[in-house]
């Protein structure tokens, strides 16, 4: 049980000794209890990759066997692409917390090489805003405040055309450089990821489209650009804000600080 205060946010000054469970078992206990399945990760981050490549192959296949098909298929295979890299995309959280191995370092390079390049993050960086996150949920000083805008129709159009990415990725960096805006490492890996990424989304787009199959890069870049930030999106207003919240969360928690309709009780 995580004690919450009165506006509904974690409290700043939580420490894990102070966190225990309704048997009274504390955090730092239970967490040595656990055994990690580094096999089960595996399993299920390279599923995913599998896919994409069974996806690319399937939608490459179908329009060249059945041209009519192509517009259509760049719509379905947009929806697949999107949905399966934000499943792998979870995994970047997963890394964010040294869960891909027993190794950090080995765990920063694999998930910046399987993971990170599909958003052009490198996860050091993404690190420093995440675990503020955990620090400040559901109060203004979150630094993923996604889940404050409601569901509405507003939230899909912004979703869907790149607004709420580009949003986000200019509060990662604004934090990044707050955290330590002198650190020329951090600020060279994270272009780094950037370049890696712009480099390989352009060459599987542009690849695709010499090959002729220009149904299947149009279906990546829309999948890329559009789909999976618009799924992302939305398992962050699932995952972290209540169902009673009023439409209107984000100015009111601007103006008075109140968050006791937004945070679900999930750490």
């Amino acid at each position: 049980m995580v004690e919450t205060d009165r506006t509904g946010g974690l409290f700043d000054t939580a420490r894990k000794d102070d966190l225990v469970d309704g048997r009274g078992v504390r955090y730092r206990d239970f967490r040595r209890d656990l055994t990690p399945r580094y096999g089960v990760v595996w399993r299920h981050l390279l599923s995913g990759h599998l896919a994409l490549a069974l996806i690319a192959g399937g939608v490459a296949a179908a329009g060249a066997g059945h041209p009519a098909l192509r517009p259509l298929l760049v719509v379905l295979g947009a929806i697949a692409f999107g949905y399966t890299i934000a499943y792998i995309l979870l995994f970047f959280h997963e890394a964010a917390h040294y869960n891909l191995t027993r190794s950090r370092p080995l765990n920063d390079v694999l998930a910046n090489l399987l993971i990170g390049w599909l958003v052009g993050q490198d996860i050091a960086a993404y690190r420093t805003v995440h675990f503020d996150h955990h620090r400040h949920l559901g109060t203004p000083r979150d630094t993923e405040p996604t889940y404050f805008d409601a569901l509405d129709a507003r939230f899909v159009v912004e979703s869907l055309l790149g607004i709420k990415a580009f949003r986000v990725v200019s509060r990662r960096e604004a934090v990044v450089r707050g955290a330590d805006p002198t650190a020329d490492s951090t600020r060279r890996a994270r272009r780094r990821q950037l370049l890696l990424g712009a480099a390989l989304h352009a060459g599987i787009a542009g690849g695709a489209w010499l090959l002729g199959w220009w149904h299947l890069a149009a279906a990546w870049v829309i999948g890329v650009a559009v789909v999976a930030p618009f799924f992302f999106a939305v398992r962050q207003v699932l995952e972290h804000r209540g169902e009673a919240a009023d439409r209107h969360a984000e100015a009111r928690i601007a103006a008075v600080g109140s968050t006791s309709l937004l945070y679900t009780g999930r750490p």
